[in-house]
């Protein structure tokens, strides 16, 4: 079992490092989603993130992502912006 441990400790601080990448996209896709398909995207997006935050540590992620997967229009701006403060604070407090 200690492989398994070993890859899953890799596989966590890949996510960890791919955190700013998400960070940047989110951003990216919140300017624009006034263009057609960014919705999709979005959604589509933030299904990963609520599959993969918790698998990877942080279930606060997916938490405010599936809040965001799932949101209607009027709560989308807010569901959005949470979920891009809470992949800043992973961000921030995350060791390495």
């Amino acid at each position: 079992m200690e492989i398994e441990h070993e890859t899953m400790t890799r596989m966590r601080s890949r996510y960890r490092e791919s955190l700013p990448d998400k960070l940047e996209r989110l951003r990216t896709m919140q300017g624009r989603l006034d263009q057609s398909g960014v919705l999709t995207e979005l959604r589509a997006f933030a299904h990963q993130l609520a599959g993969s935050g918790a698998t990877f540590g942080w279930p606060e992620i997916s938490d405010a992502a599936a809040h965001v997967e799932h949101a209607d229009a009027t709560e989308l701006a807010v569901a959005l912006g949470r979920l891009i403060e809470v992949v800043g604070e992973a961000i921030a407090v995350a060791p390495g």
